[in-house]
């Protein structure tokens, strides 16, 4: 079997903005310049953001592990007891950040010892102010994460008074009661869950329903809040993570996810994971899915297709696709979409992805690349048996960098 290695790539969040280093002080970016204008005190904060760079790298056995490790910190230039006060706790962020250190070392000398190939680990932290008037001032945080297993991307965000210098929380910051910015909360993920229930666990409702307000991570932008979730809170770890823009408290979420009659085929019933369907009838994939699908050959069968959530359940018969009855088997799931197969394991999936899942309960062989010759094309194969079913992941190209683009499943 061919072994695969190559630089383990990292996810590039669309949220992040790139912001020049200035040149000599090591700032990432500079905010309003207290000479420039005049301003009245809480205004606005003068700041800057430092990158505190902890990155190393170290060569064995012909290749090289790069261990990128940064934290932005945000700093109030202004000299007054708010300013103080704000800058006090956002370098609490910075004293949370070090104590990963324990563990990003042990995995660092780990892999060192056994290098085989050209790698790079990631713990970074990286910063944007996103609201300085009003007197809110309001960051946003982007955490990167990969040790040699699962990436994780993480959002968090703080907002504070500019003239007390005092931490907000979401219903302080909006000037509403805690009472009502929850319920603002519950009926902006609500709104989302029933856009695409399959997404979210079945949990995520009562989840958010029962945090307290100093619980909520949010930031401001321009007036607005935005609040955060990370991996794993409302959904399957392949998910990631989520920001949504809060409702205002006009906006109502509709009947909610229990009363959903569906988006794209799917009903409310479709938060079971997609695996959970294989050797179910026609009649019970219907139901979790809906009424929007097709019948189709497909490599000497047929079977019952949806193009969203993009699935196909393969049916045990010998027939034709005129005689699909609500009694037939399913016999096998081919999954392109990033919904949760089971547990956290999904059809968009990097090898690296599956070895942080799966490296503790079974052997993972790394994947193979042949020459599919019935498509006449390249690819790289990878088949294992968990859980009770059989699993064959298809990768176009590097699955070390690159998320598979479909995989089969069948019961063992």
């Amino acid at each position: 079997m061919k072994k695969i290695c190559g630089k383990s790539a990292v996810i590039v969040l669309t949220l992040i903005m790139i912001l020049s280093l200035l040149a000599g002080c090591g700032n990432k970016e500079a905010g309003k310049q207290a000479d420039s204008e005049t301003k009245t005190p809480g205004e606005s904060f003068d700041y800057r953001i430092d990158r505190m760079d902890f990155s190393k790298s170290q060569s064995n056995n012909g290749f090289t592990l790069d261990s990128k490790q940064y934290y932005e910190l945000v700093v109030i230039n202004d000299s007054s007891e708010a300013a103080d006060k704000v800058n006090e706790d956002l370098n609490k962020g910075l004293e949370d950040f070090k104590k990963s250190f324990k563990d990003t070392e042990e995995y660092f000398n780990d892999t060192l010892e056994n290098l085989s190939c050209n790698d790079e680990f990631t713990n970074t932290v990286s910063t944007e102010v996103k609201q300085n008037e009003d007197d809110i001032f309001s960051v946003i945080y982007i955490r990167e994460w990969y040790q040699g297993g699962v990436f994780n991307g993480d959002y968090s965000g703080a907002a504070y008074s500019i003239s007390t210098g005092d931490r907000l929380n979401l219903a302080e910051a909006l000037g509403v009661s805690e009472e009502e910015a929850m319920k603002r909360v519950v009926n902006t993920v609500d709104a989302e869950i029933a856009k695409d229930p399959a997404r979210f666990e079945e949990t995520a409702h009562e989840t958010v329903k029962n945090r307290k307000i100093d619980e909520i991570s949010f930031y401001m932008e321009k007036g607005e809040a935005y609040i955060c979730f990370s991996t794993y809170e409302l959904a399957c770890g392949a998910e990631g993570s989520f920001i949504f823009k809060l409702l205002d408290g006009k906006t109502t979420s509709g009947t909610g996810v229990e009363n959903d009659t569906g988006k794209a085929g799917k009903t409310s019933s479709a938060n079971v994971f997609y695996g959970e369907l294989i050797g179910k009838s026609v009649k019970d994939i219907r139901a979790a899915l809906g009424e929007n699908y097709s019948a189709d050959y497909y490599e000497g069968g047929f079977g019952i297709v949806y193009e969203m959530p993009p699935v196909m359940y393969i049916v045990d018969s010998t027939g034709t696709v005129n005689e699909l009855n609500d009694n037939l088997k399913a016999s096998m799931l081919i999954s392109g979409d990033d919904g949760c197969i089971i547990e956290n394991l999904s059809a968009k999936m990097t090898f690296p992805e599956l070895q942080k899942i799966l490296s503790k309960k079974i052997k993972l062989f790394e994947p193979e690349y042949i020459y599919n010759e019935m498509d006449a094309v390249n690819m790289y194969v990878l088949e294992f048996d968990y859980s009770g079913y059989h699993f064959n992941y298809m990768w176009a190209d590097d699955p070390m960098k690159n998320k598979s683009y479909q995989v089969w499943v069948s019961l063992k």
